[in-house]
């Protein structure tokens, strides 16, 4: 299982991000200087935080994890997805993304020119294409990692034993000679699971039995067998806890539905950040980071409303786009959800994220002048 993961989730994934890399310098070129390695560690920054934050954000929409229901789960969507696009866009203000298009007077006052607008040859769609290259590849990979992670707690089922006197298709067990009392170990079945949603009729697999010792009171140490058996229990408890958000159990998932999560995490990160960068360009909204304290030139920009920076007449340009931005990332948030994606299935929100990540992705080119 891990093998084929390997040549039809990992390998494409990692094509996915060089075909996008390499269309960006033959369909759109233009010469960065210097590399852009900068953008593309400082956006895969961001991510990580946005990525941190998730777990905080989730204790503080179900207040320490006191009431979780589905209001609370929709809840933490969207302080994730809020959190996410604040960082994408704060991205675009540190590194100070501006169109190249503009002029200064004589008084050295930077002012816009009014036929200024975005275009694939400015050099600021080359920064803004490797920032969100850099976004969708930590996307990726922590995807990947938590797949081989998720995958590894099906080993002993995946690997099952078969009973040559039985008959009937092979279950996992685990066997243990008797006790030194000389009684027969004892057979216990899976502690069950409450959970909300509706299990699937049947499996491809059988529940590993799990034998347990009886072990005397006296023994201090935890004998090697009973660490297997607990081990066998935590895992049992991991995957019972995957199935719950799935559906249905991780290795019944078709591989291609696990290339296609990847691939539309990077056209959605290609097309928010695209979408968002031209509207940040198009509006002046940037930052002065070369001054010596570049935070209060910002507040005093804010407060006051005067100077080159970020004034409230710019938020206000750029907030229907971002609010815009907000909603459509909420909504496939909130698909993956563990209430929503049992119900709706695995190839629904598959297929339906493909084509919201395909729209904001053509969005992004369009806005961007990159489709004429």
């Amino acid at each position: 299982m891990l093998l084929k993961y390997t040549l039809i989730v990992t390998l494409p994934s990692f094509l996915s991000l060089v075909f996008f890399g390499v269309l960006k310098i033959t369909v759109w070129p233009y010469s960065i200087s210097p590399s852009p390695i900068r953008e593309i560690l400082t956006a895969a920054a961001a991510w990580t935080v946005g990525f941190a934050l998730r777990l905080p954000l989730f204790y503080l929409a179900t207040l320490f994890h006191t009431y979780v229901n589905g209001f609370t789960l929709v809840l933490s969507t969207f302080f994730q997805v809020l959190s996410q696009e604040l960082l994408r866009l704060s991205v675009l203000v540190l590194l100070g993304i501006k169109l190249a298009q503009r002029r200064e007077d004589e008084e050295g006052v930077v002012v816009w020119l009014v036929d200024a607008w975005v275009d694939t040859w400015d050099p600021a769609f080359t920064r803004v294409w490797w920032i969100a290259m850099g976004w969708a590849a930590a996307d990726v990979v922590v995807g990947l990692a938590q797949g081989y992670d998720q995958l590894s707690l099906y080993k002993d089922v995946l690997q099952p034993y078969s009973d040559p006197s039985s008959h009937d298709s092979p279950t996992v067990s685990v066997r243990q000679s008797p006790t030194r009392t000389g009684k027969q170990p004892v057979r216990l079945s899976a502690p069950p699971t409450t959970t909300t949603n509706p299990r699937p009729p049947s499996y491809s697999y059988s529940p590993p039995n799990i034998v347990v010792h009886s072990v005397q009171p006296s023994q201090e140490v935890l004998t090697p067998d009973l660490e297997t058996q607990i081990s066998h229990l935590l895992a049992l408890k991991s995957r019972a806890e995957i199935e719950d958000v799935y559906g249905l159990p991780l290795p019944n998932i078709p591989l291609f539905l696990m290339f296609l999560q990847r691939l539309d995490s990077i056209l959605l990160s290609l097309g928010l950040t695209l979408v968002l960068s031209a509207a940040y360009a198009s509006s002046g909204l940037e930052a002065n980071l070369n001054t010596t304290a570049p935070a209060l030139a910002a507040i005093n920009v804010v407060t006051t409303g005067k100077g080159e920076g970020l004034t409230w007449a710019q938020v206000e340009a750029i907030a229907p786009t971002f609010i815009v931005l907000v909603v459509v990332h909420f909504v496939l948030g909130a698909i993956w959800t563990a209430g929503a994606l049992p119900r709706l299935g695995m190839h629904t929100a598959s297929y339906v994220g493909l084509l919201v990540s395909l729209g904001c992705f053509f969005a992004g080119l369009g806005a961007w002048g990159a489709l004429v």
